[in-house]
């Protein structure tokens, strides 16, 4: 597993198309740090990819960074992992309160493998396409 350090946090690549997003405490994203992962993500990984966000943390987006997350070029799935309801609301209410260009494959689950095993599965329903 490849660790970077961005300025938001941290992106672990688990496998060429498939990687681990942990937001640091405390943060506010803002569109230029989207953009920044996006830039990142088109560069190390093999589209189509799919994202795992531990929201191991607390953080939250500013409006426009709202708007812009999940319109990454090659996005495949996201599983985000909420270790409570609160957690879960907020992130079931980010994917579909805000109006999209592009629909996300998004799921919450309540531990790490279970989210595993479902973006494996979806990158491997890609590959049978």
């Amino acid at each position: 597993m490849d660790t970077h350090q961005l300025s938001f946090g941290t992106i672990n690549i688990l496998r060429k198309d498939l990687a681990e997003v942990i937001i640091d405490d405390g943060i506010e994203v803002c569109l230029e740090q989207v953009n920044e992962a996006d830039e990142f993500l088109a560069h190390y990984l093999q589209a189509p990819f799919s994202l795992l966000f531990n929201k191991k943390n607390k953080y939250s987006f500013e409006f426009n960074a709202q708007l812009k997350l999940g319109t990454v070029t090659g996005l495949n799935a996201v599983a985000v992992i909420c270790y409570n309801k609160t957690t879960n609301t907020l992130t079931k209410a980010l994917s579909s309160g805000i109006p999209r260009s592009v629909e996300w494959n998004m799921k919450t689950f309540s531990n790490r493998i279970d989210a595993l095993v479902w973006l494996e599965g979806e990158q491997q329903s890609i590959v049978r396409e």
